[in-house]
């Protein structure tokens, strides 16, 4: 993620856990000013998916809620891609982490 801090270029790099047509939210250490600008690149099995956004909302020690810009329209049209690679993503994560429950000794 890229953003401007104290008007220099910054980037950021970040956990995507969630992700919509509107927004995402990203795991993150970093704290950002609320309406801070964003330039988001989401890296796929087929490619990159660029998008911009805004900082909408603040967690503190778990990351930053994302609103994604209506200018980005072109890329906006990629998201669904991008949501579907989360979601395999996912379920590959929680199949592998069933079987491995399901593998362990019984008490």
């Amino acid at each position: 993620i890229e953003f401007q801090e104290n008007g220099k270029d910054a980037l950021m790099m970040g956990n995507l856990t969630d992700v919509s047509l509107g927004g995402c939210f990203v795991e993150t250490s970093m704290i950002l000013a609320m309406g801070t600008h964003l330039k988001l690149v989401f890296s796929i099995d087929d490619g990159r998916v660029q998008a911009e956004g805004s900082v909408l909302r603040l967690e503190p020690g778990s990351g930053i809620a994302i609103q994604f810009n209506e200018t980005t329209r072109g890329d906006r049209g990629k998201i669904p891609q991008v949501i579907e690679y989360v979601q395999k993503a996912s379920q590959q994560y929680d199949s592998s982490f069933y079987e491995k429950l399901l593998a362990q000794p019984k008490l």
